[in-house]
């Protein structure tokens, strides 16, 4: 195909009216829209002129709790408490004394002569208390688990999506080339808008806690978080 016609031919499929918002719709999603009906009461309240409007995917909200979670229960066991030994010195007898007679040589004096005993130091182990058993109580043991714990159900709500004039391929270039620059690969960058680009986007959605669109439109939140001038 002639590119030129090509270029022609992709213009004219982006200058749309609102009743046309950008997405990837296929058959069923035609079909399915056709079948629904909708009471007033089933619209976003006071819609400006030229918007466009999806229900899109909210994410559940969560928040992080701390279980205290028992670990193991009370307890008590028995330990034997070892005797109190204490090492002493004493002194005992080393050799006994004793007494004695003398006599000079000529049988004629007589001395009484005393030999004191003789002392040595010792040293022995006193008990100064005995052993005995006692009854330790063993606290119960805990640990801190966290869990995330749901605040809000995923939900849809109305949000305001891409249409008309606003989903220009220049629009959808720089979409595109923002989830690039923030690490989600859009798959291409031409303005072109196909299934890698919307999966690109969604999970972009979901890590940044926006509204999720299953239906391949993209939603304003989205175009204004990822910083995208109309």
């Amino acid at each position: 195909m002639d590119y030129k016609i090509f270029l022609f031919l992709t213009m004219v499929l982006f200058v749309i009216d609102c009743s046309k918002p950008v997405a990837l719709r296929s058959a069923q999603n035609k079909v399915d829209d056709e079948q629904r009906t909708r009471s007033i009461k089933d619209f976003p309240p006071n819609p400006k002129s030229g918007h466009c409007f999806v229900k899109a995917v909210v994410p559940a909200e969560y928040r992080t709790v701390n279980d205290k979670v028992l670990v193991s229960q009370a307890t008590s066991k028995t330990e034997e408490v070892p005797a109190v030994i204490e090492t002493v010195e004493e002194k005992i007898i080393d050799q006994s004394g004793s007494s004695t007679w003398k006599k000079s040589e000529d049988g004629l004096l007589y001395c009484y002569e005393e030999i004191p005993p003789t002392y040595k130091t010792v040293k022995r182990d006193v008990v100064k208390a005995p052993s005995y058993n006692k009854v330790v109580e063993v606290p119960a043991e805990y640990k801190t688990v966290p869990r995330q714990e749901l605040v809000k159900e995923t939900r849809n709500e109305w949000t305001e999506v891409l249409c008309g004039n606003n989903a220009r391929p220049a629009i959808i270039e720089k979409i595109q080339t923002s989830l690039k620059a923030n690490g989600y690969a859009p798959g291409r960058t031409d303005g072109q808008l196909d299934q890698e680009t919307m999966d690109a986007l969604n999970n972009y959605q979901r890590d940044k806690k926006l509204k999720v669109n299953k239906d391949g439109f993209v939603n304003m939140e989205t175009v204004e978080s990822l910083g995208v001038q109309l």
